[in-house]
């Protein structure tokens, strides 16, 4: 009955109260039926795991000898989802531009090289439909012309358009000086000053110079500084020309007339030199 009465009595007790139990307990290690170390005070403080006790795999994880354990993705159940470090936009080596730069540049080359294919094309279909000049008058001015530039018997043969374009001469070793359709009109003057020009051309070797100097431009096409040079050597060479014509005896003034009248009158015609 002490046992039931101490069982019983609240468990925040005072001291005083703590005495019966205590002694209770010490008779009831005395009474039969009744096991020792039975009753007592229970402790509220739950034990405190080790940190060294491993924790419990997970129970999708599969074991092997050695190696740790793995989880297997259960069906039904979302994957894990991985995080990727953010990949930039890889940049162009100097090889990529380098051979970048090489492809425009040859179809620059291209490109300028099929146009001087082009010019001559047409140079030719040009060439074809003018017609042979028959005319004594042309014929003597013509000859004497080519001794006073020329001076060396050179055979040059002279056509004329059907068309009226800007007088022009072409070829290297066999010169060939084009007219207007309308140089019939001129007064004698002028055309001995347009056949002094244009022979003026051949003894200069300028188609061949001009030649030259576009191909130099079709190959560094990229440099500013070819194509000044390429415009400056034009301008000077119809200078040049125009000081032997005057050197020849042409009155400057009536040539400058003479210039002034031809030049907008006439366009241009596909020539390596006019």
């Amino acid at each position: 009955m002490c046992s039931c009465a101490a069982a019983r009595r609240p468990r925040r007790t005072t001291c005083c109260g703590r005495w019966p139990s205590s002694h209770c307990s010490r008779c009831r290690s005395h009474l039969p039926g009744c096991p020792p170390g039975s009753y007592g005070f229970r402790s509220r403080v739950k034990p405190v795991p080790s940190n060294s006790t491993p924790a419990p795999p997970p129970p999708n994880a599969v074991a092997t000898h050695g190696v740790a354990p793995r989880a297997v993705p259960v069906p039904g159940t979302a994957a894990p989802v991985r995080s990727f470090a953010p990949v930039g936009i890889p940049r162009p080596t100097l090889s990529a531009v380098s051979a970048a730069l090489a492809v425009v540049y040859a179809a620059g080359v291209l490109l300028l090289l099929a146009r001087l294919a082009v010019e001559r094309f047409a140079l030719r279909r040009f060439t074809r439909a003018s017609r042979q000049v028959t005319d004594p008058a042309w014929r003597r001015l013509l000859d004497d012309a080519s001794d006073s530039i020329a001076g060396n018997g050179r055979v040059i043969r002279l056509l004329q358009s059907d068309r009226d374009v800007m007088p022009l001469t072409f070829g290297t070793l066999a010169p060939v000086v084009v007219l207007p359709a309308s140089a019939d009109e001129w007064t004698e003057d002028r055309r001995r000053a347009v056949l002094l020009h244009e022979l003026a051309h051949t003894v200069r070797a300028d188609c061949l110079i001009q030649r030259l100097t576009a191909c130099a431009c079709a190959l560094y096409w990229p440099h500013p500084g070819v194509w000044y040079a390429a415009r400056h050597l034009r301008a000077e060479r119809e200078l040049a020309c125009d000081d032997r014509v005057i050197a020849a005896g042409a009155r400057a003034r009536d040539y400058a007339g003479h210039l002034l009248e031809i030049a907008p009158a006439f366009r241009a015609a596909p020539a390596p030199a006019s």
